[in-house]
């Protein structure tokens, strides 16, 4: 994901013959601090962060005039922050609809933490899909943990060992999905014979492995992309019109089959 980010960034800031500083910082305060101060002293054309700042952080480039634009937001911004991010609910509305239409009745979801915006988008947007089918909400159904392979593997473990397993799984991003891949294999469950599964970002690793992963394909390097253009728009002195989300679109490959039964 982070490759997609950077090969948008630095796509636009060749166009605009200006070089490219990359940043890394931990939750630590004292990184961040240093971050900002770095930051400043650098005097940059302008920032994309996919870090959430705080307002006295953002105050401090605005005061310097250094303009920034909030990459993916994972919490709700005040309406005068500019960012870019991707229509998360339709995206998992869609996953859930793709689903739905094969047949699956019995379909749960693994997502990131709710308190992450995106996130939450894309839950609801399977309970949306799930909602329009009047298929009833099973909230067993239903697991929030992080976004990672490990934690996907350890949900999938769980929701497929039950008596009434699920048919299908939507997971909350291509990592998890691969963790689901991998407890399917453990319990001798065949994908998609035995299991349908939808994954979300549409890393280049979801066309590689077996069978192809489908899955939400989420723009990143056009967002990163459109991010750096509205960061470059406001240094020259043009207005934001706020947020911007880039459409997302289902890529439907070889995980996903109607039901067995």
């Amino acid at each position: 994901m982070g490759v997609e980010i950077i090969r948008g960034v630095q796509r636009v800031a060749r166009e605009n013959r200006l070089g490219v500083v990359l940043t890394e910082f931990g939750p630590e305060r004292s990184t961040i601090r240093y971050w900002i101060d770095d930051t400043l002293a650098r005097r940059p054309a302008c920032v994309v962060t996919v870090a959430q700042l705080s307002e006295e952080q953002r105050n401090q480039l605005r005061a310097r005039g250094i303009p920034c634009v909030v990459f993916d937001p994972t919490m709700e911004l005040p309406d005068d922050v500019p960012f870019v991010g991707a229509t998360n609910w339709s995206g998992g509305r869609s996953a859930t609809r793709h689903l739905i239409g094969l047949g699956h009745r019995r379909i749960a979801t693994i997502g990131g933490p709710e308190h992450v915006l995106c996130c939450r988008a894309r839950l609801d947007g399977y309970r949306a899909a799930m909602d329009a089918a009047g298929l009833a909400m099973d909230g067993g159904l239903v697991v929030s943990t992080a976004l990672t392979l490990e934690d996907g593997y350890a949900a999938a473990l769980d929701l497929l060992s039950r008596p009434q397993r699920p048919t299908a799984i939507f997971a909350g991003n291509d990592l998890q999905a691969l963790g689901v891949y991998r407890a399917a294999k453990a319990l001798g469950l065949t994908i998609p014979a035995d299991l349908s599964v939808v994954g979300f970002d549409d890393l280049p690793i979801a066309a590689l492995v077996d069978p192809p992963l489908t899955t939400v394909h989420q723009p990143l390097a056009e967002m990163a992309a459109a991010a750096t253009e509205l960061a470059l728009a406001l240094g020259r002195g043009e207005t934001s019109q706020g947020g911007l989300e880039l459409a997302t679109s289902l890529t439907v490959r070889e995980s996903t089959a109607p039901p067995a039964d």
